[in-house]
């Protein structure tokens, strides 16, 4: 791969459709099961929830890319990914609501991507919230998305 003429930028976007066309299907297993297994009713639309599904996986694969492009080996590759999975998981009101947070603490929930797709989700399957109410949580993933994308293709080496 790295002797084709392909781009640092072609290859995060060659990583970003094959794992975000696999997030798709673990996702759409994971419906089908919560669906299935525990009577959980999307209240919403199916389409924004895999939007919403999908636009998180590009900016988590984004960020993969780009910490591990900063790891000598795949063993310290994957040191980063523990981490980054509970600090995003307690930041992101999924366990411990925000407010309940040390106030220093709190605005640092904002920079995690997490925090919009559980907001989103909640607002589509639980309350069945259309376009117009997530419209926030979609443009925080979006940015996420892009700032992760670039900086990954920046930071990716050709060696």
């Amino acid at each position: 791969v790295l002797t084709t003429r392909a781009t640092r930028t072609d290859l995060v976007l060659g990583y970003l459709l094959g794992f975000g066309l696999l997030g798709l299907i673990v996702g759409t297993v994971v419906l089908a099961g919560v669906s299935v297994f525990f009577n959980v009713v999307v209240q919403g639309s199916y389409l924004l929830v895999y939007l919403i599904v999908i636009i998180f996986a590009g900016s988590s694969i984004g960020l993969g890319i780009m910490l591990s492009a900063f790891a000598r080996n795949e063993f310290q590759a994957v040191q980063f990914i523990p981490p980054i999975m509970f600090i995003s998981i307690f930041l992101s009101d999924l366990l411990i609501p925000i407010e309940s947070m040390p106030t220093w603490l709190q605005p640092f929930t904002y920079l995690i991507p997490l925090k919009y797709a559980i907001n989103g989700l909640r607002a589509v399957m639980l309350r069945g919230v259309g376009l117009e109410g997530i419209y926030v949580d979609l443009v925080a993933m979006l940015v996420a998305l892009a700032v992760t994308l670039i900086v990954a293709s920046q930071s990716m080496g050709r060696e």
